[in-house]
């Protein structure tokens, strides 16, 4: 990278720090399209069956055999952007402020249509030879799961020559590279244009046991708030990105900035923390960060005295100030 300092010098990272190499600006790495291309998207049916669909995903990136994020959908998601019409005529009544779509109605809905209260979805890729293994290894992993669905939409491609993003098309969740902008729409879903999302998103270990105790919390949280739970769970091979995205009006702003605290003590009190967060919480999930009387914040307060003694980059950000000058403050009510 080449970067201004605060101090206004300017420094090079890497292989552009000798003079007269050849740099961009920015390095960027990239993966080889592949040859052969398949979407997968595997559908458990029962709520405690998020355990070994999140362990089995995760043991299968430890092994090499998904190489992507898979993203993991609830049924309530699921139903909501599923462009339905009959769906989205039994959840539109209840999709209003003070208002949520009560599970039994997701569930008949879900028995209805024969979905799964779970849906992952992700890619498989590689060379000609090498896809129908993977496939056959996918299966094999989540046949365990009483009830799974698995199905995929496969491109054989051809020995030699690379997949296009633009043979696959867009895609709900476009693991083929190709970006979407549609998936916004859903801020406008509670019964009001230009409605918003707030999202609590802790990182949390991958086997699944986890992820589900922290999953059944919130989800009562958002039920005695009157919200509905909009899952976007992204697997890794050594840990998840648990987000439990919500919808609201901007008349309940003063709600779900309740909610947001009382999801953020229920995350402490189980050992998490969100690796995001809006700037008005930041100070205090910061001052979460408190093994060995804070080292943390005294770390980064001496890094930020040494690269921005003026504070003048992002003063606060992610809780991080100079030490002079700490606004952390801790809210009582988290």
């Amino acid at each position: 990278m080449e970067v201004v300092l605060p101090d206004g010098d300017i420094l090079r990272t890497g292989m552009g720090a000798m003079n007269d190499s050849i740099v961009t600006k920015l390095g960027i790495h990239i993966i080889p399209a592949p040859e052969a291309y398949a979407t997968v998207e595997i559908s458990v049916p029962r709520e405690e069956d998020l355990v070994p669909l999140v362990g089995t995903l995760s043991d299968l990136m430890r092994r090499s055999i998904i190489l992507n994020s898979p993203s993991i959908a609830n049924i309530f998601r699921i139903a909501l952007t599923s462009n339905i019409p009959d769906v989205l005529a039994k959840i539109g009544p209840y999709m209003k402020p003070k208002s949520n779509v009560p599970y039994s109605l997701l569930e008949e809905i879900r028995k209805q249509k024969n979905w799964g209260f779970w849906k992952a979805y992700f890619a498989l890729y590689g060379s000609v030879e090498m896809l129908p293994a993977l496939l056959k290894t996918v299966q094999r992993a989540f046949a365990t799961i009483p009830g799974v669905r698995i199905e995929w939409r496969e491109f054989p491609g051809t020995p030699g020559q690379a997949i296009k993003a633009t043979d696959i098309k867009e895609k709900e969740i476009p693991h083929s590279g190709i970006p979407t902008l549609a998936p916004l729409a859903i801020v406008d879903s509670r019964s009001e244009i230009g409605g918003a999302h707030m999202d609590y998103s802790p990182v949390i270990p991958p086997s699944g046991r986890e992820l589900y105790e922290w999953y059944l919390t919130a989800k009562q949280r958002l039920i005695d708030a009157s919200f509905d739970f909009f899952a976007d769970f992204h697997v890794y091979p050594r840990y998840v990105v648990s987000i439990a995205l919500v919808i609201y009006t901007l008349k309940e702003e003063a709600r779900i900035q309740e909610l947001y605290r009382n999801l953020a003590q229920d995350g402490f009190k189980q050992g998490h923390i969100p690796y995001r967060t809006n700037v008005d919480y930041m100070d205090d999930l910061a001052m979460k960060l408190d093994f060995n009387n804070s080292a943390h914040t005294r770390f980064t307060g001496v890094m930020k005295d040494m690269l921005d003694p003026n504070g003048i980059l992002s003063p606060g950000k992610s809780g991080i100030w100079n030490r002079g000058v700490s606004q952390l403050k801790l809210d009582p009510r988290i």
